[in-house]
């Protein structure tokens, strides 16, 4: 499966090149949305029309604002037909944007590149309808000051709620692409306000080998928006046990006994340790004396072994969290994230 490039390297690859006017971009700071097209042709559906209408009432374009169309095709057709296409694709979404929300044409740049960068397998049906897109990228603009309610009163709340779970759903069968065309269209609909859609997107990303930065700043923005999002935190934790162990700070030789055993802030670690360590596990049980789970393993030569977690401060986050308030908010956020490691795990580690 073709993973989907990270942000920065699809914009500096093919657009900073091509106007020379941009020196530098962030990739956790660009709006963008992605359109798709039927085969062989270069028209915009009414629903299309109506994410770009949302993307672009939500964002001011100033003079030093800049609006990048990059076209594509799937892997069908020859090199010079793929490239036409592209390019068409591109300027119908130009050709959009200055028409209807009255965009100064020099600002909107389009570029067709063929069949480059699939986001698909391109030997199926539908992986070549992903890879058949253009993708619109915003810089130096600034989000209009929301007109919305955050909640249940935002109009678009429940399309959002459906979209990111939809997404997480698709994440647990591992069909990221199609996850992040939900995410994609739940940030058009000003789904980054919500803590849940940052985690998921971290989670995505997680698991398509986004750049370790990349994810860290969805999931940390998701736990400033809600201390509470337990997915966020979980995945976070992860991330710092691969940092540790690509650090060597926490070694596969590490954790063999009671005494050695690997201190943990979140369940979920434990199960990126086995992960990372390359072992297979086989049995787990929860010591009744010590705050620690051992779990039995086979190494790759089939070898057993056995690893020690001592979680006494998995849930430290929780109470000091919720130290202002009485003690049912924070058993129930213990409660609650213990629960969603059971749920998230049952189904994700395999």
């Amino acid at each position: 499966m073709n993973r989907v490039k990270p942000m920065m390297v699809l914009l500096m690859g093919c657009l900073v090149s091509a106007w020379s006017g941009v020196t530098a971009l962030k990739a956790d700071s660009i709006p963008f949305l992605t359109v798709h097209f039927k085969t062989g042709k270069a028209l915009l559906s009414d629903a299309d029309k109506s994410e770009l209408r949302r993307l672009f009432d939500y964002y001011t374009i100033g003079p030093q604002g800049r609006v990048f169309v990059v076209g594509y095709t799937d892997g069908k057709g020859t090199k010079t037909e793929n490239q036409k296409l592209s390019r068409q694709r591109a300027e119908t979404v130009r050709r959009e944007i200055i028409g209807a929300f009255g965009i100064d044409a020099g600002i909107v740049m389009a570029l067709g590149k063929a069949a480059a960068i699939p986001l698909a397998d391109n030997k199926t049906a539908k992986g070549r309808a992903l890879n058949r897109r253009a993708e619109i990228y915003l810089t130096n603009v600034q989000a209009r000051k929301p007109q919305r309610a955050l909640g249940p009163d935002d109009p678009y709340w429940s399309q959002i709620q459906d979209l990111v779970r939809e997404a997480e759903e698709m994440i647990k069968e591992r069909r990221l692409e199609s996850a992040l065309l939900r995410l994609k269209k739940a940030h058009a609909l000003g789904a980054d306000r919500y803590s849940d859609w940052h985690a998921v997107f971290g989670i995505a990303g997680y698991y398509n080998s986004a750049p370790p930065e990349e994810i860290r700043a969805h999931l940390v923005a998701a736990l400033n928006m809600d201390p509470y999002n337990v997915k966020a935190r979980e995945y976070l934790s992860r991330m710092d046990a691969r940092q540790k162990v690509s650090r060597a700070e926490v070694t596969k030789d590490m954790g063999h006994s009671i005494e050695t055993a690997i201190d943990i802030t979140a369940i979920a670690q434990q199960y990126e340790y086995l992960r990372l360590f390359e072992v297979v596990p086989l049995v787990h049980r929860e010591l009744e004396t010590h705050p620690v789970d051992v779990w039995q393993c086979v190494d790759g030569q089939g070898a057993p072994v056995v690893y020690f977690f001592n979680h006494a401060s998995a849930y430290q986050w929780a109470f000091s969290q919720a130290s202002s308030d009485n003690a049912s908010p924070g058993t129930q956020a213990v409660q609650a994230e213990h629960t969603s490691d059971k749920i998230w795990e049952a189904k994700i580690f395999k």
